[in-house]
């Protein structure tokens, strides 16, 4: 069996580590194909794993690079853009780093590097280079990390045309279980079949579930790979400031000193990164704590009844690829609070990634909204939920912790949430009607507990207990579910679970 890996960033050497379990369990895995997006982290990649210099290889930077042929073959994107089945632009808002500037990770940096030509220029060529890459490696199955880079998109999209098996490995945020999906751009059908099928779950898998529900009436949702996040944390960001600000300035200069770094337009200025992440987003976030009026937890019990609305970091998949009508948050915010019962007011709550990354200004026109509230952004979202009349999100862990602990949940984006019963959680699907829905909602409400059991037993199922994000992808400054078998075991039962899902793809 032939595999190829589609990997961003470190992504890269978990999929090596996990091909190399494969091939050790299965004798018939042949090397793998790959496609990469980070050529900083390719050259790491190749002083650890000297093999990939054999291996088939499309590398995302020569085909997002600017110079060149620019030209658009328009009757070739035409006939591709017939194909996908939606829009290729959809591509291209998928990857902050074509749709938004290059610090969009660290400000609001909205204007894309790239022209209208130039950008259809990079669609036009990478779809003839992905279709090409496909038919030459013949591929028996792709495997995924994400869909946050166009060539993701791309990749999933030309896969299915030519009936090749896509799976996704992603966290399913329950504890620190990693399940494989089959789709990524859209919700994955083997979810949604196991969760109608009439086949009973096991009794250890129901008993999970149920210690998973007495963990978050408890505690909240906790889940692998989360971001930890208080004040003190960002006071230690500003402690460190001069050590990583030296380190980003030596990290530049490799940059201007290698030519293939050099021509890759995704990798974004590292001092000025790491002056906004390590410097203001620390300065800005005690300044707006003492500006803006945020309620703390004694001020939320004394509100009454209100609806909540978690925030999302942007530009993240949850909006581009997952809830796309709502790029604007201040407008899904204005919306959201206009369509409330009257004597209903709006907490909001801005994500821990967006800690100093938003101006003031941004929260004073979500304050102008007459019955908008903000509440203190290190105030845990457990404590909010229990007290919220309704909770709303465009998708996201917020609203699993609405569903186990009861509440009404509007849902704006595309999310699996849409499984459980419309008595406990809905889609709004028309701004216009907006505020109908949310009256016949409240008052229809009704939660079915086996609902949620079987909801939770279906991800369970389909899951295995890794340490993806702390442990495999060693991201710093994440909750760790404590994945005690160690980093080679779990690499082993992340192998099981591919060959189990591959092998019903054969």
């Amino acid at each position: 069996m032939k595999i190829l890996g589609l990997t961003m960033g470190k992504s890269l050497q978990v999929f090596l580590q996990l091909h190399a379990r494969l091939q050790a369990a299965d004798a018939g895995i042949e090397p793998p194909a790959l496609y990469v997006s980070d050529s900083q982290n390719f050259q790491a990649a190749m002083g650890q794993f000297p093999a990939l210099a054999g291996l088939a290889i499309l590398k995302e930077w020569e085909l997002t690079g600017r110079g060149g042929d620019v030209a658009v073959d328009r009757r070739r994107l035409a006939a591709y853009q017939a194909e996908a089945g939606g829009s290729l632009w959809h591509a291209i808002l998928a990857d902050r780093r074509l749709s938004f500037g290059p610090l969009s990770k660290a400000k609001q940096d909205y204007r894309s590097r790239y022209s209208e030509e130039e950008l259809l220029a990079i669609l036009d060529r990478a779809l003839v280079a992905i279709d090409r890459f496909i038919d030459e490696v013949a591929p028996d199955a792709a495997i995924s990390f994400g869909s946050a880079t166009f060539g993701d998109y791309l990749f999933e999209v030309l896969l299915k045309k030519k009936e090749i098996p896509f799976w996704q490995i992603k966290a399913t945020k329950i504890a620190n279980n990693v399940a494989m999906f089959d789709a990524g751009i859209d919700l994955p059908g083997n979810v949604i079949a196991r969760f109608r099928s009439d086949e009973p779950f096991p009794a250890a898998t129901r008993e999970a579930a149920e210690r998973y529900i007495a963990s978050v009436e408890k505690r909240g949702v906790k889940y692998e790979g989360a971001i930890l996040f208080s004040r003190e944390r960002m006071l230690r960001r500003l402690l460190r400031a001069p050590q990583r600000l030296l380190g980003a300035l030596r990290r530049d200069l490799r940059i201007r000193r290698d030519p293939v770094l050099r021509a890759d337009p995704h990798l974004p200025p590292a001092f000025r990164s790491a002056w906004l992440t390590e410097v203001i987003h620390p300065l800005r976030t005690f300044a707006l704590g003492r500006r803006l009026p945020l309620l703390s937890p004694p001020d939320i019990e004394r509100l009454g009844n209100f609806a909540f609305y978690p925030m999302h970091f942007e530009p993240e998949v949850s909006l581009q690829v997952f809830g796309r009508p709502f790029q604007n948050q201040i407008e899904l915010v204005r919306a959201l609070a206009l369509s409330l019962p009257a004597g209903m007011r709006l907490l909001v709550k801005e994500h821990p990634r967006s800690l100093g990354f938003r101006k003031e200004a941004y929260y004073r026109k979500l304050l102008a909204i007459p019955n908008v509230r903000l509440v203190d952004p290190f105030v845990p979202t457990v404590d909010i939920v229990r007290r919220a009349g309704l909770v709303c999100v465009v998708s996201g862990s917020v609203g699993l912790e609405a569903i186990v602990l009861g509440k009404p949940l509007l849902v704006f984006g595309r999310t699996l949430y849409g499984l459980l019963p419309r008595g406990m959680v809905q889609q709004a699907v028309d701004l216009n009607g907006l505020d109908r829905q949310v009256i016949a909602f409240l008052k229809a409400y009704s939660f079915e507990r086996e609902a949620v059991i079987r909801y939770l037993s279906t991800f369970l199922s389909l899951s295995a207990p890794v340490d993806l994000y702390t442990s495999m992808l060693n991201k710093p400054e994440r909750y760790r579910e404590g994945d005690t078998a160690g980093e080679g075991d779990a690499y082993q039962r992340l192998a099981q679970l591919v060959l189990t899902r591959l092998g019903g793809s054969r």
